[in-house]
């Protein structure tokens, strides 16, 4: 079965990133996990949303921060960066913006 979020393109994934990083820093892998689960991806794609999170560090929209977990694992914890933020509600104005639009355009 086609669907919408199935065909979203990379901005729009990216868009759904930094919108799950607003909420909370977390992994990579449980951003995977949310966009797969919720549709926006195939499951069997997560080196495509770590290839879009290296993306986003290369535009200083995220950073990585590496922890160390149980049994001296190291995990990198994904979160906002202060201009990440920034893009993020400028995105969403625009959004809004040509909402607004297109509804004055229908009147």
């Amino acid at each position: 079965m086609f669907s919408y979020r199935s065909a979203m393109s990379s901005k729009n994934i990216e868009f759904e990133i930094l919108k799950r990083l607003k909420l909370n820093p977390t992994h990579g892998y449980d951003i995977y996990k949310y966009l797969a689960r919720n549709g926006f991806i195939a499951h069997n794609k997560a080196s495509y949303v770590y290839k879009i999170i290296r993306r986003l560090e290369h535009k200083n929209l995220i950073e990585t921060k590496e922890l160390t977990s149980k049994g001296n694992r190291k995990k990198n914890m994904l979160s906002l960066t202060k201009e990440g933020r920034g893009f993020y509600y400028e995105k969403i104005l625009q959004s809004a913006q040509d909402f607004l639009s297109v509804i004055i355009e229908a009147n």
